[in-house]
């Protein structure tokens, strides 16, 4: 039986409009509910604990909204929260380090893989379990950023026309002052690898996409750098199909977005150039409403 109710999706800022993104454009008919977390961005240097709380009061204010499925589109908060939401919540939750994970697999042919994640990622160990679990030969290196969230959102939050280039594909000599922050974070990151003969490295947090040509450049060519958007979308997919719960094939989606920002126009002008399309529908949630979910 079709289903219009909005897929769910939170992050703990921006960076899950990567994820919403794809989703808008490989499942046209579905209808999403978006939350970024921008006041308490970033989880990544968060104690786990805090971060599971922060993911269930999300979880708890989207459920009350009636949608249909959950996707954390946080690294960090699927690695401290996965688990306790699916078992707890009545309807399907979907992480994206599973995908992101597959996505590595599925790359690599030296078997060695780079995992470039938040502190709280990385001292999960939530990424080599699951690819060990998928297989147990490939080696897995991680290496923390401390900065690449706030990076990320400061930049697109102060000055997104300027820096428009460096969240391109494409790097230009001529950008190289505007990107030199962004390549120093990205060749620090990239340090570990650097001996290892890596040739597939996962981002393991959505907002790090937006920093892949720094990444890039940092890394070299030769190494395949994935992300876990692609890949989540096909789970989703799956679990929409096997839970019979697709949104009609004639339904004209309806796209809305909820946040903690104190600067909704900021939010507003950083989020659609992230999602490819307007935000035109914005609620602002105060923490004291997520506390008493």
């Amino acid at each position: 039986m079709a289903d219009s109710r909005r897929i769910g999706i939170f992050d703990s800022g921006l960076g899950g409009l990567t994820i919403a993104r794809i989703l808008a454009d490989k499942l046209p008919s579905e209808a999403l509910l978006y939350f970024g977390d921008t006041k308490r961005c970033p989880y990544g240097e968060r104690p786990q604990d805090e971060v599971q709380l922060f993911a269930q009061q999300i979880a708890a204010w989207l459920v009350a909204r009636d949608i249909k499925l959950l996707v954390i589109a946080c690294n960090t908060a699927t690695a401290a929260a996965f688990r306790i939401l699916q078992e707890s919540l009545d309807i399907p939750v979907i992480g994206v380090i599973g995908p992101g994970a597959k996505a590595g697999i599925n790359k690599t042919k030296t078997k060695k893989i780079g995992i470039v994640a938040t502190k709280g990622t990385v001292a999960s160990q939530a990424y080599p379990r699951v690819i060990h679990a998928i297989d147990k030969d490939i080696q897995v290196f991680q290496a923390p950023s401390s900065d690449s969230v706030e990076l990320v959102e400061r930049f697109l939050h102060e000055d997104l026309e300027s820096n428009q280039t460096w969240l391109s594909e494409e790097l230009r000599d001529e950008d190289k002052a505007l990107l030199e922050k962004a390549l120093l974070i990205a060749g620090r990151d990239a340090q570990p690898f650097e001996k290892e003969n890596i040739d597939t490295v996962i981002l393991g947090c959505t907002h790090f996409p937006l920093l892949k040509p720094a990444f890039q450049k940092a890394l070299g060519e030769k190494v395949t750098i994935v992300s876990s958007a692609e890949e989540t979308e096909i789970e989703v997919a799956r679990v929409l199909a096997e839970e019979g719960i697709e949104a009609p094939a004639t339904q004209s989606p309806t796209y809305t977005f909820a946040t903690t920002a104190d600067d909704i126009e900021a939010f507003r002008k950083a989020g659609s150039f992230i999602f490819g399309r307007p935000l035109t529908s914005i609620e602002e949630v105060s923490l004291d409403q997520l506390e008493t979910q």
